[in-house]
């Protein structure tokens, strides 16, 4: 009867030590768990942050590209009617056609065209800089 006895207890103590091992193992897998939870928000922060950053910088070199579209769109015509206004030097050089009236002529429509062009750069660095302002706010 005795041998029941030792037997009976060695099979709870082996079977206590399953159970126990089984809780350990399951603590150990919660853990192991809740780690790979916080790592998985943390990246997802992470990743958030750059989407942000990387749609802040999108929204730069759009505003950017606008600004570039913008000055090309307004310099053109300035620099095409000085273009035309300096090659008719040329041609009024060439067929005698220089004298005062066509100096003076000459000067105050170049100095429109720059005018235009010089107020053009004011307007879009005044541009530039409400945008600066509004992505500061």
């Amino acid at each position: 009867m005795h041998v029941w006895y030792i037997f009976l207890l060695f099979g709870f103590g082996a079977f206590s030590f399953i159970i126990f091992n089984h809780f350990k193992r399951d603590q150990e897998h919660r853990n192991l768990l809740e780690k790979s939870e916080k790592k998985y928000q943390d990246l997802t922060k992470k990743y958030e942050a750059l989407e942000n950053k990387n749609l802040h910088l999108e929204k730069q070199i759009q505003e950017e590209k606008e600004i570039t579209t913008m000055i090309e769109q307004v310099f053109c015509q300035p620099l095409n009617s000085l273009s035309l206004l300096i090659q008719d030097v040329r041609e009024a050089h060439e067929f005698g056609e220089i004298d005062d009236h066509y100096i003076a002529s000459f000067t105050c429509e170049s100095m429109q065209q720059i005018k235009l062009m010089s107020q053009s750069i004011n307007d879009i660095h005044i541009k530039s800089k409400s945008n600066e302002e509004k992505t500061l706010i």
